[in-house]
């Protein structure tokens, strides 16, 4: 067990202080509470959504994740105001629609089902993050800089019902994945997901009931605010992120390539005990060929022609 404790000592909020940071979709839920609380912390902090947010707090910019442009301009809006992008947040998502997977029978299959959710969940964090990761590289210096994705419970735990939303967010999963050793070394950029349980927001209302009348324990979005400002906040040098588990050189490095889902507002890591145990889920021989193999593939440089 790795748990993630936002409260520690070493992660201070003043190191949040006149910092700039561009977050999607925040508005309402998670993103509306992340962005309070990092204002807050006297945080500048530019964020886009569809629609307008409930207080005047930030930078609000109308944003289409869906539209490469809306988040340039989110980008640009954040840099053109403040001269740099310190931290970013892809917080925007929207939850199943219907159309997917029905036994309607071969009649209904004239048309294709809605895809807003591949566009709005994946399409756009991958926008966002391709976008994200320049900004930030951008006059960093000696600075810390970290972008933070959005995954879920679903994205790593079969969620019936909700057939695109999940495969998006193993898609946001796998994104963190494939880029947490590339990030360092290439932009000088920590990332990391976040996993967030049943959190009661709008996105949940249809279920939420049936959740906590089986007593099963919920999140606040605040719960998930105070996780991401604190995986934020996680830089080289702040001492104990993780109880238990093996080290993975946080305190040194910072806070990289971690999934900390979220329940009950608090949060474990899955990443490092799922490496840790392959030798066991896997297997001990194929665990040690596969790990060879991964060798092989060396920085990744190769597999796309320049």
């Amino acid at each position: 067990m790795a748990r993630f404790n936002p409260g520690h000592p070493s992660l201070s909020s003043a190191a949040f202080l006149d910092k700039v940071i561009v977050l999607s979709g925040g508005s309402t839920g998670i993103g509306a509470a992340t962005v309070l609380l990092l204002d807050s912390f006297g945080a500048k902090v530019v964020f886009g959504d569809i629609v307008p947010p409930k207080k005047a707090v930030g930078d609000y910019l109308r944003t289409d994740v869906t539209k490469y442009k809306d988040n340039l301009a989110l980008f640009r809006f954040a840099f053109e105001k403040y001269g740099r992008v310190d931290h970013a947040v892809a917080n925007a998502g929207v939850i199943e629609q219907p159309g997917w997977f029905q036994p309607d029978g071969i009649e209904s299959l004239q048309n294709p089902p809605p895809d807003l959710v591949v566009d709005v969940n994946l399409k756009g964090t991958l926008y966002f993050t391709h976008i994200a990761l320049q900004y930030l590289a951008h006059n960093r210096g000696d600075t810390d800089r970290s972008l933070t994705t959005l995954s879920s419970q679903a994205g790593f735990k079969e969620t019936p019902g909700l057939f695109v939303y999940q495969a998006t967010k193993h898609g946001i999963l796998g994104l963190m994945r494939s880029l947490r050793l590339w990030t360092p070394t290439t932009f000088g950029v920590r990332i990391n997901a976040v996993c967030p349980s049943m959190t009661t927001t709008q996105m949940v209302a249809g279920i939420q009931d049936a959740w906590m009348a089986g007593g099963n324990p919920v999140n606040d979005p605040a719960d998930i605010a105070k996780i991401i400002c604190g995986v934020m906040a996680a830089g080289p040098g702040t001492g104990a992120v993780c109880v238990g588990g093996i080290d993975w050189d946080d305190s040194q490095a910072g806070l990289n390539g971690r999934a900390l889902f979220i329940m009950g507002g608090e949060a474990y890591d899955i990443e490092e005990g799922l490496d840790r145990t392959e030798d066991l889920w896997l297997g001990r021989v194929i665990s040690k060929k596969l790990e060879r193999a991964q060798k092989g593939l060396g920085k990744g440089d190769d597999w796309v022609s320049s």
